[in-house]
């Protein structure tokens, strides 16, 4: 009889093998076996981080200095008009009329006094152009015609006022400008 030992022996390691496993229960129902699940587990993820950038500065661009336009007050006031027999009763100063830089005096002849604005300008055709801005907006005030001479003259009358509009190359000064002088009419 000796398989009483290797038997012994056998079932033994049967029931420790099932045991270890957990096949054997102490009672004849079925067994309540755990369904193993899942477990999320934390994965590292990247989290982006602000890096600080440059920001572009824009890069002054050097403006070109403008020309200072020369003033031509003391030649005005040199009094230019004396030979056609004015004469200047208030001096010329150089001012801004309408946004323009205009030169402002007053000349008189045979007791009429004109009182006379020149607009130095970059063109002989600026000068047309503002003198017919000029002529539009006197006609617009009620002034009618009562001279013209080309384009670049204008004369017009409202009442006992005068009104005329020159566009000249250069001739009082030494460039292109409009001129308006402003005088009494007697009928």
């Amino acid at each position: 009889m000796q398989l009483k030992p290797i038997t012994a022996i056998i079932v033994l390691i049967v029931v420790a093998s099932l045991s270890v496993a957990g096949c054997t229960t102490g009672s004849n129902s079925p067994s309540n076996t755990a369904t193993p699940t899942a477990t999320p587990t934390a994965t590292p993820t990247a989290t982006p981080t602000a890096t600080p950038t440059a920001t572009p500065t824009a890069t002054p661009t050097a403006k070109p200095t403008p020309t200072p336009a020369p003033d031509y007050t003391a030649l005005l006031n040199s009094n230019p008009y004396l030979a056609n027999g004015f004469v200047i009763t208030t001096p010329y100063k150089k001012t801004t009329i309408n946004g323009k830089v205009a030169y402002e005096g007053v000349l008189s002849k045979t007791g009429t006094a004109f009182k006379e604005q020149l607009f130095p300008m970059d063109s002989y055709s600026d000068a047309l152009r503002y003198g017919e801005e000029l002529i539009a907006s006197y006609k617009a005030q009620g002034y009618t015609t009562s001279y013209s001479a080309n384009s670049d003259f204008w004369r017009g009358d409202l009442g006992n006022t005068g009104v005329s509009i020159g566009a000249q190359e250069s001739l009082t000064l030494p460039q292109p400008y409009t001129s308006v002088e402003t005088f009494s009419v007697y009928s």
